[in-house]
Order: structure tokens, then C-alpha cells, then sequence
């Protein structure tokens, strides 16, 4: 008998504990790839799907005129965008503002009466933006000066994480874009 114990051999207490560690560590990993969906900002899933490109911005009457978002959506879901987005400015080295800030901080902004952009009385382009759609509004916010720059800045209501943005500097005081 003592000859066949000696025979069979089973496994070392060190393989044993090697094991048991790269079970433990692979059940670690299965673990926390299912739960990561639900531990991440949800806000954040939106804001990747959204595909929303300034096309242009244009002056909307005359000088100085109100600058005027053409937008389109080039994603595959259909947005509110009055409900989903609003407009930001920014004027090189200073920080993005909300529109009304924008209004009285920098002197070339004006015209607060004529804003349609993102409000609840948004063109129905705007309310109902599907998938390939274009569309105007006018931001209420007047055209820089020449050789002035804005960038304006299409983010989440929400959180207002940019979505995109747009640099507005035109290169005469009669051009119609910038």
C-alpha cells in the first residue's frame, strides 16, 4: 500500500491557490463588464449619439443684423432641440456665457427681441428635427464686427456638455456669413 500512495499524485497547495486566483480574477471581470452599463452617465450615451452640424451662420437683415444658425441633423434620431440643446457664446480667451449673459457682457451682442432659437416658440423645424433635416433660427445676438470672433456653442440643456461649436468671424462689414 505504501507504494501506491506514493504513486498518485494530487495537487500542491501552490497550484491549488494559483487557481482559486485566476477563477476569482476572471469572475472579478465577467462582474464588471455587465454592471458598467449601469454605473455610467447616462447623459452621456445621449450626447454621443447626437450628430448636429452648424452649417453656417449668416447675417439675418441688416447691419449689424442678428446672427442666424443654420443647423442639420446628420444623425438618425429626431430631436426637440428646444427641449434638448440651447446656444452659448464665447469671444477668444474668456469662458463659454449663456445667451442672456452674452448679451450684456460683450457690446457687439444685442437684440435680445428677435431670439427664436431653442425657445418654446422655436420654428416647428427646430421642435421636430429629424434624421437629414436642415434648419434656420435666428439667435437674436448681433453679427460681429469684422475681424471680431465669436464662437457659439450648441450644447446639452441639461448638463451643457458641448454638442458643437462654431467659429463666427467675419472678414468685412457687409459679408453675409462668417
Amino acid at each position: 500500500m505504501d507504494i501506491l500512495q506514493r504513486k498518485t499524485k494530487g495537487i500542491t497547495p501552490v497550484i491549488a491557490i494559483v487557481l482559486l486566483l485566476l477563477v476569482t480574477v476572471g469572475a472579478v471581470g465577467v462582474v464588471y463588464t455587465q454592471f458598467q452599463g449601469l454605473v455610467e452617465d447616462p447623459d452621456t450615451g445621449f450626447l454621443e449619439e447626437v450628430e448636429i452640424n452648424v452649417q453656417t451662420v449668416t447675417r439675418n437683415g441688416s447691419s449689424p443684423g442678428s446672427m442666424q444658425l443654420r443647423l442639420q441633423n446628420e444623425g438618425e434620431q429626431q430631436y426637440n432641440l428646444s427641449e434638448v440643446a440651447r446656444v452659448e457664446y464665447s469671444v477668444p480667451g474668456e469662458e463659454r456665457l449663456e445667451r442672456g449673459v452674452a448679451i450684456t457682457a460683450f457690446d457687439e451682442l444685442s437684440d435680445v427681441g428677435t431670439h427664436q432659437c431653442f425657445t418654446a416658440d422655436a420654428p416647428t423645424e427646430i421642435q421636430n428635427f429629424g434624421p437629414g433635416d436642415t434648419a434656420s433660427c435666428d439667435t437674436g445676438v448681433s453679427m460681429v464686427e469684422p475681424n471680431d470672433e465669436v464662437t457659439i456653442h450648441l450644447v446639452a440643456s441639461e448638463n451643457g456638455e458641448e454638442i458643437v461649436d462654431y467659429e463666427c468671424s467675419p472678414s468685412t462689414s457687409s459679408s453675409a456669413t462668417c
